[in-house]
């Protein structure tokens, strides 16, 4: 699942990139453990982590 990163600051740099302040959608496989430790405690960034994009397809298919 896909991890997505919004900073207060933009381009508050943490983990070496510079994170905007839109949100920015990173595969899962972009931070290893280490660093998504230290971007969830990061007060200055807004992460949501297993956020699924859903196709039009799959939204009519979960509707009926």
């Amino acid at each position: 699942m896909p991890i997505k990163i919004k900073s207060k600051q933009n381009n508050f740099r943490r983990c070496g990139i510079p994170h905007p302040d839109q949100w920015t959608e990173y595969p899962d496989d972009r931070f290893s453990k280490a660093e998504l430790k230290i971007l969830k405690a990061e007060p200055m960034l807004l992460i949501e982590e297993g956020i699924e994009k859903k196709s039009a397809a799959k939204d009519a298919k979960e509707k009926k």
